[in-house]
């Protein structure tokens, strides 16, 4: 599928040979590899039992989980927080499954499913973590597991913060740690990916990221 790539079937096939770890995606992907880790052993010990591999199915299963649970959690957001009606958030609930492009990632294993559960989970976290008066050092570290999927996810969140009851600005010592989080993560993995590549393409990432 164009603008796909094959890189988490890949991950999931052989973990030590994923190019979220052995390419510049972990770059913008920097802790992917991690979260995939999980998915790959449960692959092999399926694939080893079956006698083949099973990537496809075991993502297969995730992704629709992931979609399910995703509109589900839409609808708890727009009715519990927003305000909504059932019906009304039945319906854009509904209306954001259908889209084309959500239909499209329920079905095709790449990161952007990945990140659109997670930024979803993370927004409704958040809801709870108002209502349940928890501190916001809390979500902190969901913000490393959404950023770490893509790195951009982290001016996602400080975007939908911006709309957040109009208080963002009351958040200045947690969006200050986040846009620290968000700048240094790829620097703290640079000299990982450096070692990890092979020596020419090492090269070039060192000129062109360090």
């Amino acid at each position: 599928i164009s603008g796909y790539d094959p890189y988490l079937l890949s991950t999931v096939t052989e973990w030590t040979h994923s190019p979220y770890i052995h390419s510049n995606s972990i770059f913008s992907h920097p802790g992917f590899s991690i979260i995939a880790l999980p998915i790959a052993i449960i692959n092999a010990l399926v694939s080893f039992f079956v006698g083949s591999n099973c990537a496809n199915f075991i993502l297969s299963i995730i992704l629709m989980f992931m979609y399910v649970t995703e509109v589900i959690l839409l609808k708890r957001i727009l009715e519990d927080y927003v305000g909504l009606n059932s019906f009304e958030s039945v319906l854009l609930s509904v209306l954001f499954g259908f889209m084309a492009y959500v239909l499209l990632m329920s079905f095709t294993p790449d990161h952007f499913a990945f990140s659109q559960f997670f930024l979803i989970l993370y927004i409704f976290l958040w809801t709870k973590r108002e209502s349940s008066g928890l501190h916001k050092s809390s979500l902190f570290l969901p913000y490393i597991v959404v950023c770490g999927i893509t790195i951009t996810n982290g001016i996602k969140i400080l975007l939908s913060l911006l709309f957040f009851k109009g208080r963002f600005l009351r958040y200045l010592f947690f969006t200050i740690i986040i846009l620290f989080a968000t700048v240094c993560i790829p620097r703290i993995l640079n000299s990982n990916v450096i070692y990890s590549t092979n020596p020419g393409e090492s090269a070039y990432l060192a000129k062109e990221y360090v």
